[in-house]
């Protein structure tokens, strides 16, 4: 949605998009107007060609082609979007809720696994042996913390009987990626330390080797 979100932007100049609702005049490098948001005698409303943005300096109001529509219609978002598109001749994606409710599944998937491993770093039997390998690379509490580090004890059935145990279906386990089919056993994926891909404090999304 987002690379659908940029290409009207690319396509739409936000001078022809508010020319179409108030009149403009050229200033300089920029164009200005009477704030349609806002009583005014002097023009205080100016938009920015070259950045693709307005901004009223007298009620302080501002954004791009989304922001305009959205304030002057009193419109949402996904409303917008689907009047600019059309506009810019773009055709959005349809929305499968079938697919996005799968995704979502996963997303609470990882982050249950997640909470798993956390736990097994600070409260499992290994964790001063794993909590030292940590330090001794010059680690802190904290980083740990942060990027969510932690420690997947071996073995595949750890973490497939942990998410079966809360009801979860192994085919939506499988779709994870956690564990993998192999003639005809499954295994997990189980590195010692797991850490969040995404990053330091965000949601899981994926796992990865240290």
């Amino acid at each position: 949605m987002n690379s659908a979100v940029e290409e009207i932007k690319s396509r739409i100049n936000v001078v022809d998009l508010v020319g179409d609702y108030i009149k403009l005049q050229k200033a300089g490098a920029n164009f200005r107007a009477c704030c349609p948001f806002h009583n005014e005698k002097t023009p205080s409303f100016m938009v920015s060609e070259e950045k693709q943005i307005w901004h009223c300096f007298g009620c302080g109001k501002g954004g791009d082609v989304f922001g305009f529509l959205m304030e002057l219609e009193g419109l949402e978002f996904k409303e917008v979007l689907k009047i600019l598109a059309d506009k810019a001749g773009i055709q959005l994606p349809e929305y499968n809720p079938q697919k996005a409710s799968s995704k979502n599944k996963t997303l609470e998937i990882l982050e249950l696994v997640t909470k798993f491993y956390e736990k097994q770093l600070w409260d499992g039997s290994g964790k001063d042996k794993i909590l030292k390998y940590l330090h001794d690379r010059q680690l802190k509490d904290e980083s740990i913390k942060d990027f969510r580090l932690g420690y997947a004890p071996d073995g595949w059935r750890n973490i497939l009987k942990f998410l079966l145990d809360r009801g979860y279906k192994a085919e939506e386990i499988m779709e994870t990626g956690l564990l993998v089919e192999k003639n005809p056993k499954s295994e997990a994926l189980n590195p010692k330390q797991i850490q969040n891909s995404n990053g330091q404090n965000s949601k899981v999304t994926s796992y990865e080797l240290p």
